[in-house]
């Protein structure tokens, strides 16, 4: 099971760099860490929320994006902890981030 995950996770990569289709990029990425937990997926996916890849039109999101970002670094991805922590350090992100976040 383990190997199909990195397989869905490697189809987004595909479509990103050498398709260069990056709407189905994003869903294979939101797909692969919402339904199997794959941090590197929530990662991807949450640079695309940040940037707005990936949807026709789309502005950035960086409530979604932390909230993927969060779930990357919950899942040991230390990418996805490292942006996690500077969005929460960043002077431009939005009040709707809760920056209370209890000291490990």
């Amino acid at each position: 099971m383990y190997i199909y995950i990195i397989v869905c996770h490697l189809l987004g990569d595909y479509l990103e760099g050498i398709k260069k289709d990056f709407e189905k990029a994003a869903k294979v990425y939101k797909s692969t860490c919402d339904d199997y937990g794959y941090a590197k997926s929530c990662f991807k996916f949450g640079n695309y929320s940040f940037l707005g890849k990936g949807k026709s039109g789309s502005k950035g999101d960086p409530r979604s994006a932390y909230t993927y970002y969060e779930k990357g670094c919950q899942l040991n991805d230390p990418d996805a902890c490292l942006h996690t922590g500077l969005l929460l350090v960043s002077r431009s992100m939005h009040k709707e981030i809760d920056r209370n976040v209890p000291k490990v």
